[in-house]
């Protein structure tokens, strides 16, 4: 099988829930290699996120809608994201040693500020999201394009940083994430801003969900000396939270 076809299969295997029964002859770079189909999973995700938007809306409940379109996302990938952010936040905010953070991380059980963590991140999407009144342009936009800002600051956070461990899946992704890769997936979500938003302040809002996994890279190599792959997907959840928010900044005050 071909590389980037075995890349885009394993993609879709990886990052989503869909029914994809197929055996892939997995090679080493392939788990970073993948990342260049990132911005397609985004697309299926938030697509999915808009139909259930769009379905929702017939109640006329903006926050019932906000809340299926999340949900709606949250099944298409299976929480993969939101896993990595609940074990980051029952790590960091245990107050432990480096070491017991790290072991903390590996720990598949949900603490209590893992739960909390959860809780945030869901109903600040939810409320982000949520129409003002009914769903427009603009709403149906910020979903689509969420998941493709989210994905970039998985590639930028693994092009950036260092893994803070030398086992576990998310070693792969961060020691062989490429420029290329990152440079496609950036070029990506901006290419989106720019079809669906078509101004600047759409541009300013990847920036500001990007700016935020930069510093959240900063912030996991201060505390655990590195990241995890669990870093990646709590990068992902944050830079949406980050596009979303400022989308909604600019609504008010642009």
């Amino acid at each position: 099988m071909k590389t980037m076809t075995r890349r885009l299969i394993f993609a879709f295997q990886f990052m989503t829930r869909l029914p994809i029964r197929k055996n892939l002859d997995l090679q080493e770079g392939d788990f970073a290699g993948c990342s260049v189909f990132y911005p397609l999973v985004g697309l299926l995700t938030g697509g999915v996120g808009c139909l259930a938007a769009w379905l929702a809306n017939f109640l006329q409940l903006p926050l019932l809608t906000g809340f299926c379109a999340v949900l709606a996302m949250v099944a298409v990938n299976g929480a993969l994201h939101l896993d990595g952010l609940a074990d980051c936040c029952d790590a960091l905010f245990s107050a432990r040693s480096r070491e017991k953070m790290l072991e903390i991380m590996r720990d598949s059980r949900l603490g209590t500020m893992g739960a909390v963590g959860l809780f945030a991140d869901l109903a600040a999407k939810t409320l982000l999201i949520a129409p003002a009144a009914t769903m427009t342009y603009s709403v149906y936009g910020a979903i689509l394009l969420a998941p493709l800002v989210g994905k970039a600051c998985i590639a930028a956070m693994a092009f950036l940083g260092r893994s803070a461990r030398r086992d576990g899946l998310g070693v792969a992704v961060i020691d062989h994430m490429k420029g290329g890769y990152l440079l496609i997936n950036l070029l990506a979500a901006l290419a989106g801003v720019a079809v669906w938003g078509r101004s600047l302040y759409w541009g300013a809002a990847v920036l500001a969900g990007l700016a935020l996994a930069m510093l959240m890279t900063l912030y996991f190599h201060k505390k655990l000396g590195g990241i995890t792959g669990d870093c990646l997907g709590a990068a992902s959840e944050i830079g949406e939270i980050g596009f979303l928010l400022a989308l909604r900044v600019i609504s008010v005050w642009g």
